[in-house]
């Protein structure tokens, strides 16, 4: 006796994409470019280290025959957002459950939780000439707005053992940036501003050879402030949270003593407050109490603004930060994570030394997003050499 079987799902975990980001991919997701590398059929992309947005809780998260999910998710990168339409079995992988079942059971109790950072896989492909499948058109509109549909169809959460390489730096040189993003940085680093959530101060960076043509910055150790939505960085706890009431059903939740875990060591570091607000059912996401018998807790976390504090002042400009996710890194992964962020920090920087004339400059053949190298697993970048960590010295 034989099974019969039906036709194979296509496996995006084995399908290589090339690397860009959020506003790279935007430019250039829906519409034609006029390059042949990218417009002769469907291509594969992959953005690494972005931070998805959890869907509202009334959202709905169903095709329109209500079969399975698919729904638009925000990403943000340090170049700026995306607005991607996911699949579901992407879906599924991202939030680490087994089935679609698990999914709607977590969501209907308000447990459905999204990575920090994640990495995706991006499919864009011609648009349909007809309204059929109209599901998989992006974004809900119908096939004959856009030439291009493009919508993530593999995703999980970054491995965070893994920052960009010197190859990563291609796309530096062919995005337009936004002030929406996500900057990783130290705390020390974060400064208020006056038109923007908030903004984080640079040095620059010795640039690699390969880029100082396009470099507006190439002297390094001068002062560069580039404005931001979120914050990413890398720090540690060694007190308990305190939990306050906030509201009907609310609460606020305090964490004092906090310090960078990026702070150089051998002097006093400079201790910060980390607020958030959650739920009944989310305050363990958000809690940093150090573990029994241990010191510390490590955690990577992300910030939206600046809160103003009774000990800001002109020698300690920031001092508590609003915080809107946690995640809990293990001790023998923090190290590790350290070395990471500070290739992540160095990076950022260098985004921001580099000179981009895209409104005036028109891409071509030899020069596109179809030129940068390709990734092999998700979360990983293209197989170069290291970044440098982020220097202060000079």
């Amino acid at each position: 006796m034989f099974e019969v079987q039906g036709p194979q799902a296509r496996d995006w975990s084995q399908e290589k994409g090339k690397e860009t980001s959020c506003t790279l991919l935007s430019s250039f997701a829906r519409t034609a470019t006029g390059i042949a590398d990218l417009d002769s059929g469907e291509t594969i992309w992959q953005l690494n280290w972005v931070l998805p947005s959890e869907p509202s809780p009334g959202e709905n998260m169903k095709n329109k025959d209500g079969t399975r999910f698919w729904f638009p998710l925000t990403i943000r990168d340090i170049s700026g957002p995306i607005v991607l339409y996911i699949t579901e079995q992407a879906a599924l992988k991202l939030v680490d459950v087994a089935d679609a079942k698990e999914f709607e059971q977590l969501r209907s109790e308000n447990r459905l939780r999204f990575p920090v950072v994640a990495s995706v896989k991006v499919w864009r492909k011609p648009a349909k000439t007809s309204a059929a499948q109209p599901d998989q058109s992006d974004g809900g509109n119908s096939a004959d707005a856009n030439e291009f549909d493009s919508f993530i169809v593999d995703a999980t959460q970054q491995d965070t053992d893994l920052p960009p390489t010197l190859l990563s730096t291609k796309v530096l040189t062919l995005q337009k940036d936004s002030v929406d993003n996500v900057l990783p940085a130290r705390l020390d680093m974060i400064r208020k501003s006056e038109h923007y959530a908030m903004a984080i101060e640079y040095t620059t960076q010795i640039v690699p050879q390969e880029l100082t043509k396009v470099a507006s910055k190439t002297n390094p150790g001068m002062s560069m402030t580039r404005p931001c939505a979120k914050g990413l960085a890398l720090v540690s706890v060694s007190t308990r949270s305190k939990t306050f009431p906030a509201g009907e059903n609310g609460h606020k939740l305090i964490t004092k003593e906090v310090v960078d875990y990026l702070s150089p060591s051998g002097r006093a570091q400079k201790k910060y407050t980390l607020v958030s607000f959650c739920t009944l059912d989310t305050v363990t996401d958000f809690k940093l109490d150090p573990p029994p018998r241990a010191k510390s807790q490590a955690a990577l976390i992300t910030f939206t603004r600046v809160m103003e504090s009774n000990d800001d002042s002109a020698e300690q400009p920031v001092t508590t930060l609003l915080v809107d996710a946690v995640q809990q890194i293990d001790p023998s992964k923090a190290q590790a994570l350290q070395s990471v962020l500070s290739k992540m920090i160095y990076f950022a920087a260098l985004a921001g030394q580099i000179s981009r004339k895209r409104d005036q400059e028109h891409w071509t053949p030899e020069e596109s997003p179809a030129k940068t190298s390709k990734c092999r697993i998700l979360g990983r970048s293209p197989t170069g050499p290291e970044l440098p960590d982020y220097d202060l010295s000079f």
